[in-house]
């Protein structure tokens, strides 16, 4: 599967989960490419649940929420590399492992952020 979208027209969800060839009923999957190739398999589903996620945490810090789309929006257009997308998303996530958690999903194996032992706000 594409990860965070790269094909220029990706919706925001798409930008997270990739977008996908095939059916668009956010079930289909094709294999992992992005920011890097792992045995995981996603849906544009996974994004749009993950992506709500963050929208629904940061609900009182839109400025987190919009800046994590503009990252991903950077990624997609190639002004990002996937380490700055996974630096930005470890700031901007700190303190919420739930949120690190289900970003790791979307990462490649071995380049998930470690969780910290800080209490989620």
């Amino acid at each position: 599967m594409k990860r965070l979208g790269d094909d220029g027209s990706c919706s925001q969800s798409k930008q997270l989960s990739g977008s996908l060839s095939g059916d668009s009923d956010g079930q289909s999957q094709v294999p992992a490419s992005g920011l890097g190739d792992t045995s995981r398999k996603l849906t544009i589903d996974d994004g749009k649940t993950f992506l709500k996620e963050v929208e629904e945490t940061f609900q009182d810090q839109k400025e987190k929420y919009h800046k994590f789309i503009k990252v991903l929006t950077e990624f997609k257009y190639r002004r990002a590399n996937a380490a700055d997308v996974i630096a930005k998303a470890k700031e901007l996530f700190e303190g919420h492992n739930n949120l690190i958690s289900g970003f790791n999903i979307f990462l490649p194996k071995g380049k998930e952020i470690h969780l910290t032992n800080q209490k989620e706000n």
